[in-house]
């Protein structure tokens, strides 16, 4: 069995997932650049209601990554959202939601990031298979409507 390195992880990100993967030969942290391959980044409480609602629909939950240092999730997803639809719900997502889009760059777990404050997969990459945006934004839409609810509710019980 070969170590595992972020060289050897990377060529497994492009030749078993697809994922357009390069290595920073200082650091050893491994990005893709945003272009086929997009993602959403959103608060690890709300994208675990949202990873729930695309499993219980079947619309497939992952490839998912947790970034514990920052309490965030992000998931791949196929670049299939038209600007039109993500700022329609702009508003709803006040900050919370971001499309990593069109040149940004996403992030992948490393063999050199240490410790369990570092990115890691929820559901890791194993395929070419990637949710489609459009799927996960109208998952985020159903679940931040009972989140922000719940929030309302928590709040007024409060200062009850």
């Amino acid at each position: 069995m070969t170590a595992d390195t972020p060289r050897s992880r990377c060529a497994y990100y492009r030749q078993m997932c697809h994922l357009p993967a390069t290595v920073d030969p200082n650091t050893g942290r491994i990005s893709v650049r945003a272009g086929l391959v997009w993602a959403i980044q959103l608060p690890s409480e709300l994208a675990q209601m949202v990873k729930m609602d695309l499993d219980r629909r079947q619309h497939g939950g992952g490839p998912v990554i947790s970034h514990p240092r920052e309490a965030q999730w992000t998931f791949l997803i196929r670049s299939d959202i038209p600007a039109q639809v993500a700022a329609r719900d702009t508003t709803l997502w006040r900050s919370r939601v971001k499309i990593l889009r069109d040149g940004a760059d996403i992030m992948l777990p490393s063999p050199s990031d240490q410790g369990h404050f570092y990115r890691a997969w929820i559901t890791p990459a194993h395929s070419s298979f990637r949710p489609s945006g459009l799927a996960v934004l109208d998952s985020i839409r159903v679940c931040l409507t009972a989140y922000d609810r719940a929030e309302v509710a928590a709040h007024q019980h409060a200062y009850a």
